[in-house]
């Protein structure tokens, strides 16, 4: 079926709502991506999968096939083969949550409530705040992590992996110089991108003084982008736009207009 190759409604195939789309408004999902074998027999399967090892359930279904994964000739509700189970614990592993409308406007509530009645509140951001501008996560479905666990596992001859970058892209390992090496041309284009909604959500609350202090793990200038004050933010990993001289301990920004 059309629907389902797309994933627009849940990939368990005994989902008791499945006619009903994932609709963001009114269902809360979870995203998974797992290592499709060539070898799966997918009448067999209980889950659709697509050919990159997606897929997409309802809270409730994606709880039932994790209990399932996990028993050990305990009585289940379904049954998986021993390779989906396989598949679903490393999905398992990289999961992403999203939870309905609603949901999220109740959440936000109290988070609000808890912000205004705080006397000092700091916030500290990762990768996930800026996916949406177009940088990968570490440990998401398809996070660079992620992709290179699955390609260790893989039986084949492995390509040697780079390695593991930072939010901003940049790599960890040391060029001969000492100096942080910069993405190659595969990388993402630093000087497009813009604060997402986040980053101008955690501006305004710091506008209001209800937000003191922004400590990020990122790298990609996001947050100094959308007007925080370098006084009120710490950058752990640096910052992709800021170079300090060693010997005249001073530092020297790259000017970005808009």
């Amino acid at each position: 079926m059309a629907t389902n190759s797309t994933h627009k409604c849940c990939c368990f195939k005994q989902c008791t709502t499945k006619s009903e789309l994932l609709d963001p408004e009114n269902s809360s999902r979870v995203e998974v991506k797992t290592t499709f074998p060539k070898s799966l027999i997918k009448s067999k399967s209980l889950i659709d999968w697509s050919s990159k090892g997606e897929a997409k359930f309802h809270l409730a279904c994606w709880e039932l096939i994790q209990n399932a994964s996990k028993s050990r000739g305990r009585k289940q509700k379904i049954s998986l083969t021993n390779q989906e189970k396989a598949m679903v614990k490393e999905a398992s592993d990289t999961a992403e949550f999203h939870d309905s409308h609603d949901v999220i406007k109740e959440k936000a509530a109290k988070v609000a409530e808890l912000i205004k009645k705080a006397k000092h509140c700091v916030v500290f951001t990762g990768a996930g705040i800026s996916t949406s501008a177009g940088i990968g996560d570490y440990r998401g479905k398809s996070g660079k992590w992620t992709e290179m666990d699955r390609q260790n596992d893989e039986p084949e001859p492995k390509k040697q992996c780079k390695e593991p970058e930072d939010e901003a892209g940049i790599s960890h390992s040391d060029s001969e110089d000492g100096e942080l090496v910069l993405p190659d041309e595969d990388g993402v284009d630093y000087e497009d991108l813009r604060p997402t909604y986040t980053h101008e959500a955690l501006k305004k609350l710091v506008d209001m003084n209800l937000l003191k202090y922004v400590i990020s793990q990122n790298g990609d200038g996001l947050h100094g982008l959308s007007g925080i004050p370098r006084e009120k933010l710490a950058e752990l990993h640096g910052n992709v736009f800021i170079e300090k001289c060693e010997s005249a301990k001073q530092s020297m920004k790259e000017i970005i207009t808009c």
